[in-house]
Parts: C-alpha cells; sequence; structure tokens
C-alpha cells in the first residue's frame, strides 16, 4: 500500500479474501464470488487504467484526500459512495492485487440475505444520486472513466434484466407455443450465458489457484446467485430507508487456522 502512495495514488483498494470460506455453503458462495471478481473485475480494470471500486474493507486514503473532500459518504454503501465522489473529483482508486484482507462472511443465508439487501439499497440509492453527474461529465470531459463508473452503478438493474430472462427462458420451456417464447433468447445466448457463467469464472478461479475441493462450491453457487433477484427487487423498493442493519461477525479464527487457510 505505501509502494502505491510513494507512486503518488491516494486511494488504493486491497484484495478481499475471506477468512471463512469453509464454515457453510453461504460462505463458500461469498468466497467465490470475491475470488472471481478480484480479477474478472477489479484487476482486469486496472489493466484497463479504469478506477478500482472500494469494498468497504482493506482500503487506504491518505489524509490529504480527506482534507479535500472530506467524509460525507452517509449512504448505507460508503465505500460505493465514495468512490464515485472520487471519480467526479478524477481522484483515482487504485486497486492493489498483491495485498489481502480476511474480513468474515455471514455463516447463514437469513444474515447474508439482510446485508446484501443492505448492500442494495445503498447501491440503488448511490445510482439514483451520481448517475447524472456521471453522465454529464463523461459527455463534458470525454471521460470514459466516468462513464464506466456509471454502467457499474447500474449494475442492480441488470440483476433484474436477469430475472426477466428466466422468467422468458421458463416460458420458452413450458409454453413453446406462445408467440413471446418463439421470437426471444434463441438457444446460442444460453450457450454464450453458460460459457461466460461458469466457462471464465472457471479459468479464473484456476489462474487463482484456488483448490479444486472450494471450486466444488460453483455446485451450490446458482442458489446463492438467484438470491440476488429478489434482494435487488427488495433494495430498489427500500432504497430511501436509512436503517443501518448490523451484520454479526462472531467467527474466530487462531493463527494455526489461518496457516492453514491461506494455505490451501
Amino acid at each position: 500500500m505505501n509502494n502505491n502512495i510513494l507512486k503518488g495514488y491516494k486511494v488504493i483498494q486491497g484484495y478481499l479474501d475471506s477468512k471463512n470460506p469453509d464454515d457453510t455453503w453461504i460462505t463458500i458462495s461469498y468466497a467465490l464470488a470475491y475470488w472471481t471478481m478480484n480479477r474478472m473485475f477489479q484487476l482486469a480494470r486496472k489493466k484497463l487504467n479504469l478506477y478500482a471500486a472500494l469494498g468497504g474493507t482493506g482500503f487506504v486514503v491518505t489524509t490529504d484526500v480527506l482534507k479535500q473532500i472530506g467524509w460525507d459518504a452517509t449512504s448505507l454503501t460508503e465505500d460505493l459512495e465514495f468512490t464515485m465522489k472520487c471519480i467526479l473529483k478524477d481522484i483515482k482508486t487504485v486497486w492493489e492485487h498483491n495485498v489481502k484482507v480476511y474480513d468474515e462472511k455471514p455463516l447463514t443465508f437469513k444474515a447474508s440475505f439482510r446485508q446484501r439487501v443492505r448492500w442494495l439499497q445503498g447501491h440503488w440509492d448511490c445510482a439514483f444520486r451520481y448517475s447524472w453527474p456521471l453522465i454529464v461529465k463523461s459527455i463534458r470531459e470525454r471521460n470514459f472513466a466516468a462513464f464506466d463508473a456509471f454502467i457499474y452503478l447500474i449494475q442492480p438493474a441488470r440483476i433484474l434484466t436477469y430475472g426477466f430472462v428466466l422468467v422468458a427462458a421458463g416460458l420458452k420451456i413450458f409454453f413453446p407455443g406462445l408467440y413471446f417464447s418463439k421470437i426471444i433468447f434463441p438457444s446460442y445466448y444460453w450457450y454464450f450465458s453458460l460459457f461466460f457463467g461458469y466457462g471464465v469464472p472457471i479459468i479464473v478461479l484456476i489462474m487463482e489457484k484456488i483448490s479444486f475441493k472450494r471450486m466444488l462450491g460453483l455446485l451450490v453457487y446458482p442458489f446463492f446467485g438467484l438470491s440476488w433477484i429478489p434482494i435487488s427487487l427488495l433494495g430498489f423498493i427500500k432504497r430511501k430507508e436509512k436503517n443501518w442493519t448490523h451484520t454479526i461477525h462472531a467467527r474466530t479464527v487462531n493463527s494455526e487456522e489461518f496457516k492453514e487457510l491461506i494455505q490451501k
């Protein structure tokens, strides 16, 4: 992190890892999502000279940035909001793939559901407040990073679109006679979807040197992934609410367990 600061960067995000990936099907689902996105999303963006998305833990902000723009990010996803504020002020957020931070993932689906609803509440809130300023900046300054940030902000809408796609798939399978079923989503769409939904992540997990045992978590991951659809809808409906729900963290890991964790 210090080396990045010496290079002139002022906001740096480290690699987000899990300290308890093997506890439950929920924790391995979280871990698989982070392992995949760390490389597919964050590292890829760094190589394209785009901004990193702050993840709430494991990031550094220099004091002169705080003096410049303060810390008035008050949404339920203050990390996302602060990222957008930095982009609008042309303060680059940088990804550092070689710094790992291990934090605890929720053990139960109920705790996970509540946490992710809060995330989506904050995400939708930021999308409504920062999308237009980012679009204006991208057009006026021909700033692709601002446009890219706007695309990132509207990702919850993509999740809802995915829900629509699943409904369309169900109609195509169970009601093939419907005209709607005949004109939407040809078969090659599903081949592409399966490849990018499973093929690419498997390649990424191999590159991240994730063990085969942990990669087997992909068998249950679809259930975790599907839960994002109602979560995104609830986040949209409750986006104006500011009640912060606390996620319980009580999973202790001793030094020996941690050594075993990082060796797997």
